[in-house]
């Protein structure tokens, strides 16, 4: 999961790389997290929306940074998961524009657990990023992971979570 840098207000926001990128490797754990050096100063208001602080961007890299630790990172035969296509056009920015990824918009959750995608929770410590949390970006990887994790469950003909689907 990918967090952008806000675009200026009163105006349609421009595509830019992440400020923010968290990921785990489902298969043997490994996990990924980053700050990227903003193209601006973020504002304390959107540094609260992000649920970080000035602190995680002490040590921002630069794009070119980002894409080096993350092809380092990434396994040739590992295919991104996303939930939403904007995730997608962040990660273009650290993998390339041919870089392939599944988009899990396109399943139907609501059908499946009864809630949207927004009323799924975040289940801590499901992205296992070893103590290191990016704040609202590393609750959306729990919540991406917690439903992947669901949807092979569904594939292998076991029930889903009971607490997907109340929220408890």
């Amino acid at each position: 999961y990918g967090e952008a840098a806000p675009g200026e207000q009163g105006h349609k926001r421009v595509d830019g790389p992440p400020v923010s990128w968290v990921a785990q490797r489902l298969g043997d754990g490994a996990s990924f997290a980053c700050t990227l050096t903003p193209p601006q100063p973020l504002s304390d208001i959107f540094l609260g929306h992000l649920e970080l602080t000035r602190e995680h961007f002490a040590a921002a890299l630069s794009l070119a940074e980002a894409r080096e630790r993350w092809a380092r990172f990434q396994r040739p035969d590992d295919l991104l998961t996303v939930i939403q296509p904007g995730t997608a056009r962040l990660y273009s920015y650290l993998a390339g524009e041919q870089a392939e990824y599944l988009l899990l918009k396109a399943v139907n959750i609501k059908e499946i657990t009864g809630r949207s995608l927004d009323e799924l929770p975040s289940v801590p410590g499901s992205g296992g990023l070893a103590g290191q949390s990016l704040g609202r970006a590393t609750k959306r990887l729990d919540i991406a992971i917690s439903l992947v994790r669901q949807l092979n469950a569904l594939a292998n003909g076991r029930p889903i979570d009971a607490a997907l689907v109340a929220g408890s």
